[in-house]
């Protein structure tokens, strides 16, 4: 259902069942919010996994082993040591 052929989705007058006015309301968040929960599902999480894998494997120390030639200030060294 999209919003041009969503023909209940305008609020229910005051006058009207409450359950209506509730269901209404839930239409119009969820049509509203279709966008970000795609890009949660599309993005957001295969990342987390992937992330969640690297933390495992132990990427992240070999990366901190990694640059520790280069001369890096102090603040940043706090993100690679646990």
């Amino acid at each position: 259902m999209t919003r041009k052929n969503c023909t209940d989705c305008e609020f229910a007058s005051e006058t009207e069942d409450r359950k209506l006015v509730i269901k209404t309301a839930l239409k119009r968040s969820v049509l509203n919010s279709v966008k970000l929960l795609k890009r949660v599902v599309l993005f957001a999480f295969p990342v987390s996994i992937l992330v969640f894998v690297l933390i495992d494997l132990g990427a992240f120390d070999i990366l901190s082993q990694y640059l520790g030639w280069m001369p890096l200030p102090p603040e940043l060294w706090q993100l690679f040591r646990w």
